[in-house]
């Protein structure tokens, strides 16, 4: 059997087979009809065309991962020799789904992830770096992340999120960390430690971080400019990925230039490890006996991946929910590049999750992505932010908490109190009780996913409701 990044033939010949594809399938194909299914290919046999798949999300995914973990028959393959992580989410309603990837499969994969990284220029041997990502209850970003790093050619310390900030500092002092790498939730809560030390000035004197790497969230403009106010001009760069797809792209400001768009964030991938079809943003691509057209390059629509780098358990025509665009690499970049790489890379434009969501909280409707922008205004150095629904114990009614945690100390600071009176005003609250905004310090002061560990933006505690 060839070693992955595997043609998209081969990838469709399997899926045909596959249970996540074929209702009919109760078990994945075995090594040895695997092997088969692949040679019918060597002899000229037509294979399936990608437009015969529907598109599939999560939901559909977790249904036949969930009967397949549970089946401890032999004969089921799905189970044998894999690599086991954690979706994200996944404790939100008890029993949580794990993700199954052949192991030898995942080690290519990583290995992949690690050659972009490198020659995207995001690492290079001098590094060494301080690894904060999870790690622990079946969730694995810090292994994931660690392995990457260390194939692009990094020395790399294994930190994990739990280490206590005072001595994540010491590590950084004593060992020369030069790449700092984690979730942004763990590097705000590490430069907003180093913030409130006395001394804070020559601490950062002592310091020889020039890089961040972080995965898992997006990076708002106040979060890098408080970043950059404590490290100083370091480069930020970023990687993309999930247990579903796998890690799969680089973020690097200083190949692809400005996203465009204050909500836009662009990551270098390679068409050998994956195949993006951009769909239309008006269809419902949720629908999985329909699969519509790819709309032009450069226009936003659903992401929707198909991966190079798995054979076993196929990923075929995977919706994870994020919108977006895809660009060519731009020329400017392309001198920075290895020839040879450069020719398969493209550029991902991503928007984040469908916008066409919101809450309502005394019969309005609010959407996310206004919330969440209204909270980025200038002057709010809003570095972290939570929007908590409640029912209100006293009244009849539902409460309205939104929870802020600020950098103070940057330019154009807006006072506290003309924060709130701003939030008031935008959520038409007057002088409603129900209605409060609550300042905190420290990012345990917040509710954070027990996975990734992220920062939960919306909780919503209503009876019968669950959080974003």
């Amino acid at each position: 059997m060839d070693s992955p990044p595997y043609s998209l033939e081969q990838v469709l010949k399997v899926a045909c087979q596959h249970p996540f594809y074929n209702r009919d399938a109760r078990y994945p194909p075995s090594r040895t009809t695997l092997h088969g299914l692949v040679k019918e290919l060597d002899t000229g046999s037509k294979g399936p065309d990608i437009g015969d798949f529907p598109v599939i999300t999560k939901t559909e995914l977790s249904q036949v991962v969930s009967r397949l973990i549970g089946d401890n028959s032999p004969d089921n393959g799905y189970r044998h020799n894999c690599y086991a992580t954690i979706t994200g989410g996944g404790f939100k309603r008890g029993t949580p789904l794990l993700w199954l990837t052949d192991s030898v499969e995942n080690r290519h994969h990583r290995a992949a992830g690690g050659k972009l990284v490198r020659a995207s220029g995001v690492i290079d041997p001098t590094d060494v770096v301080l690894n904060l990502h999870v790690s622990g209850h079946f969730y694995r970003s810090l292994d994931m992340t660690t392995d990457i790093l260390e194939h692009a050619g990094a020395t790399v310390l294994p930190a994990g999120s739990n280490m206590p900030s005072d001595t994540v500092v010491q590590a950084l002092i004593s060992y020369c960390i030069t790449c700092l790498a984690g979730p942004v939730t763990e590097l705000v809560r590490v430069a907003m430690h180093i913030s409130r030390l006395s001394g804070c000035v020559c601490l950062r004197g002592q310091l020889n971080v020039r890089k961040l790497f972080y995965t898992s969230e997006p990076l708002s403009a106040v979060q890098e400019a408080f970043l950059k106010h404590i490290f100083g001009p370091v480069a930020i760069y970023s990687g993309l990925g999930s247990a579903e797809i796998g890690f799969w792209g680089v973020g690097n400001p200083r190949l692809t230039g400005p996203a465009g768009s204050v909500d836009a964030r662009e990551y270098i991938y390679d068409t050998r490890n994956m195949l993006v079809e951009i769909l239309p943003s008006d269809s419902d691509s949720s629908d999985i006996e329909t699969a519509p057209g790819a709309v032009p390059e450069g226009t936003t629509g659903h992401i929707v991946v198909t991966s190079l780098q798995r054979l076993r358990n196929p990923l075929v025509r995977y919706n994870g929910g994020d919108v977006g665009s895809v660009h060519p690499l731009p020329a400017a970049a392309r001198h920075h590049l290895p020839p040879e790489e450069a020719e398969h890379y493209r550029v991902l434009r991503m928007y984040g999750r469908d916008p066409r969501l919101s809450f309502t909280w005394r019969s309005k409707a609010f959407d996310y992505e206004a919330v969440f922008a209204m909270l980025q205004r200038p002057g709010w150095n809003i570095l972290q932010s939570q929007v908590v629904l409640d029912d209100d114990q006293q009244q009849t009614g539902e409460r309205l908490e939104i929870r802020l945690m600020r950098g103070y100390g940057l330019d154009g600071e807006v006072p506290d109190e003309d924060v709130v009176s701003e939030l008031r005003r935008f959520f038409s609250a007057g002088s409603d009780a129900s209605f409060s905004v609550k300042f905190v310090s420290d990012v345990s002061a917040l509710e954070r996913s027990n996975t990734g560990q992220k920062v939960v933006r919306f909780v919503d505690k209503r009876k019968g409701c669950l959080g974003q």
